[in-house]
C-alpha cells in the first residue's frame, strides 16, 4: 500500500512530531482510558461528541498523538482516503509497527504510545481507528463489539439484529424508529455480562447516535437475531 511505503520513509520525522505542543484531552471510552494529544479545535469537537461522564482524568491511559496527513507531508496530489482496499494491513519496519487502513494509519514502538495519522475530523478515520483499538481491549473486560442494530422495546429490554453489511440491520432499525421505538445503535453495539445478566450499549465507533447521552445508556438484552 502507498501509505505503508510512505510511513517507512517518514520514521525519522515521528519524534519531531511528538515534540509539537498540542492540547491534551483525557477520556474514558467504554472504560478504555485514552489521552489524546491534538489541536484545540479538534479537542473541542471531540468533547461535543463524547458524554461528559467520559471526559475525565485517567490513570495510566493509552497515549495517542494525533497528526494529520498534511503534518506528515503526505503528497497534496494524493487523496489520503482514496484507497479501494478496505482491509486492515500490518507491517513492521526497523523498530516501528504500522497499522494501515483506507482512512487512518497508526505507527508505534510501544503499544501504549500511538501515533494516529488521520484527517482532523471526527469522521471515518477516527472511528475506524477506534474500531481497530477498542474491541480487543474490551474483550479483556468480557465486553464484545457486535456488528448489529439495537432496538429498545417499551419494556426497556433490548433486541439485537446482527449480520454483515447489507443484511438489513439499519433498515430494520429505521422501521422500528418509524414505529416510535428507541434505537440505541444502528450499526455497532457492545454486549457485556454483569451479575449473570447480559446488557447492551451503543458503541462509540461510527454510527448514528441520537445524542451523546445515549452512549451512557445500558439496557438488558432480551434476544439476538442474525
Amino acid at each position: 500500500m502507498k501509505k505503508i511505503d510512505f510511513l517507512k520513509s517518514s520514521t525519522s520525522s515521528f519524534f519531531e512530531l511528538l515534540k509539537k505542543k498540542k492540547d491534551t484531552l483525557e477520556v474514558s471510552i467504554h472504560g478504555i482510558e485514552i489521552s489524546f494529544h491534538l489541536p484545540t479545535p479538534l479537542a473541542l469537537r471531540l468533547t461535543q461528541f463524547l458524554p461528559l461522564t467520559w471526559q475525565t482524568t485517567t490513570n495510566n491511559p493509552i497515549q495517542v498523538q494525533w497528526v494529520s496527513p498534511e503534518e506528515m507531508r503526505w503528497p497534496h496530489s494524493l487523496d489520503w482516503n482514496d484507497d479501494k482496499d478496505h482491509q486492515c494491513h500490518f507491517a513492521k519496519f526497523l523498530d516501528f509497527h504500522f497499522v494501515v487502513q483506507r482512512d487512518f494509519a497508526v505507527a508505534y514502538k510501544d503499544p501504549s504510545n500511538l501515533i494516529l495519522i488521520s484527517p482532523y475530523s471526527i469522521d471515518d478515520g477516527f472511528f475506524n481507528f477506534l474500531r481497530w483499538l477498542l474491541p480487543r481491549k474490551l474483550l479483556l473486560k468480557n465486553q464484545y463489539v457486535i456488528h448489529s442494530s439495537c432496538v429498545v422495546l417499551p419494556s426497556g429490554e433490548a433486541i439485537l439484529s446482527s449480520g454483515p453489511s447489507g443484511a438489513g440491520k439499519s433498515t430494520l432499525a429505521k422501521m422500528a424508529a418509524d414505529d416510535g421505538l428507541f434505537i440505541l445503535g444502528d450499526d455497532m453495539n457492545i454486549v457485556s455480562k454483569k451479575s449473570d445478566h447480559w446488557h447492551v450499549e451503543a458503541a462509540a465507533i461510527g454510527q448514528i447516535i441520537q445524542s451523546p447521552d445515549a452512549l451512557d445508556l445500558k439496557f438488558p438484552l432480551k434476544s439476538i437475531f442474525s
